[in-house]
């Protein structure tokens, strides 16, 4: 007669389901199972150790991944940000270093004493053809204080109206600025003001606005227009304006055209910095002992 073999599906079901009772058991009658624990812990606990040191002996060596490889990574980011900053801050300090330098000699050609307020845009007033800066009176933003791009002197604009936490600032080169004409001193590109004399010597043009990010001198003596080259920094000299505004730049000779009087050329100046997409300028304007002549 043939002897049954045990089913294997019966078998593990009776296992899960005395496992199941066992765990759910009180303390009190599963208790007498954790008397062979530590005879078992004492005889496997060594054979353990030295499979473990087998087959660390067998495995090849392999640098491991962890958090020192994570920190080098973080430390060599960190490093390239210090360095990119650092060049920044260089190339900050040489433009503040030149602006200083070129105020200064201003200073000494026109004898006007002037303070500087940083200023920040908040706002876009396209319609209106300006901006809104912060801050404002409070600060001791002013009427007439002339706005100029960070890192040169180029104008950007008139503050027209300031109100205690913000300042209006007309565009240069909006058609509806005002005053709506300037005369501009022309000299070569690097030339340094250092003086009245020389502007003597320099040829002048009356410029408007165009509303298309230009000035324009549309009728300039030929013979002046001749003396003229694309490239050349065209600056305030205009007794109409405020004098803290006077020698700082309006742009550079773009374009000399002819028009159809043979003794007129018709000169394009284009600023260097486009006032429309300043995010912040210096306002500058005189000293109080100024004020009272500063137009």
């Amino acid at each position: 007669m043939s002897r049954n073999s045990p089913n294997p599906r019966a078998a593990l079901g009776i296992t899960v389901l005395v496992l199941l009772g066992l765990s759910l058991a009180p303390a009190v009658l599963t208790r007498w199972m954790s008397v062979g624990h530590s005879p078992v812990v004492a005889v496997f606990a060594p054979l353990s150790n030295l499979l473990d040191r087998m087959a660390s002996g067998l495995r090849p060596p392999r640098p491991i991944a962890g958090d020192d490889d994570a920190t080098r990574e973080q430390l060599e980011a960190s490093i390239r940000d210090l360095e990119a900053r650092l060049l920044t801050l260089r190339a900050e300090n040489r433009d503040l270093a030149a602006l200083v330098e070129q105020l200064g000699r201003l200073r000494v050609a026109t004898g006007v004493e002037t303070k500087t307020i940083p200023a920040t845009r908040i706002a876009s007033l396209v319609d209106s053809g300006a901006i809104e800066l912060r801050p404002g009176a409070r600060a001791g933003v002013t009427v007439n204080a002339i706005a100029i791009a960070p890192g040169g002197l180029q104008i950007v604009g008139i503050v027209t109206d300031a109100s205690p936490m913000t300042s209006m600032l007309h565009l240069l080169t909006d058609k509806r600025f005002e005053p709506g004409l300037v005369v501009g001193v022309v000299a070569g590109p690097d030339l340094m003001i250092e003086s009245t004399v020389q502007l003597d010597r320099l040829p002048r043009i009356q410029l408007e606005p165009t509303g298309r990010g230009t000035l324009v001198a549309d009728a300039v003596n030929i013979s002046i227009a001749d003396a003229l080259s694309e490239g050349d920094t065209v600056r305030v000299l205009d007794e109409t304006w405020p004098r803290s505004s006077q020698l700082l730049v309006l742009g550079r000779v773009t374009r000399i055209e002819a028009t159809d009087e043979p003794l007129f050329k018709r000169v394009v100046v284009t600023p260097e910095v486009d006032p429309k997409r300043v995010r912040s300028v210096l306002l500058r304007m005189p000293e109080a002992s100024n004020a009272e002549g500063a137009g």
